[in-house]
């Protein structure tokens, strides 16, 4: 153990009263409440296996698609096949930087339903404020 520090809980799963244990291990940093003891363990990293097929049609709508939102998803699913973690292909890829749970939802679409599973919804965005 790194190390541990003590407070009062003020977290919204504990009552006031209750004491929080905050240990940092491996620079992971959590909080359990006092007399538990929980082991703190990193996500599993996640892998994108593709097959020829699979990786020409990625690297044409990178390469060629009209939209750059969908260039730039497959960018990263792109760079996660490649062996970059999520995280890593988050910060990197594209022309801003995303959060990994945003990479995770995307990759999670993609191996759902595929390339038209990473197209934006209609319905989204903002509404007009005034109907035309």
């Amino acid at each position: 153990m790194d190390g541990v520090t003590v407070g009062q809980g003020n977290d919204e799963d504990c009552k006031n009263s209750d004491i929080i244990v905050k240990e940092e291990k491996d620079g992971i940093m959590g909080s359990i409440k006092a007399g538990q003891r929980k082991e703190l363990t990193m996500p599993k990293r996640r892998y994108l296996e593709l097959d020829e097929g699979q990786r020409k049609e990625l690297e044409k709508v990178r390469n060629r698609h009209k939209l750059p939102h969908m260039r730039e998803k497959a960018a990263v699913l792109l760079a996660i096949a490649n062996g970059l973690s999520a995280h890593a292909a988050a910060a990197s890829a594209g022309h801003r930087p995303h959060e990994s749970k945003t990479v995770y939802g995307w990759l999670n679409r993609y191996q759902d339903g595929g390339i038209a599973a990473l197209h934006v919804k209609s319905g989204r965005g903002r509404k007009p404020a005034f109907s035309p």
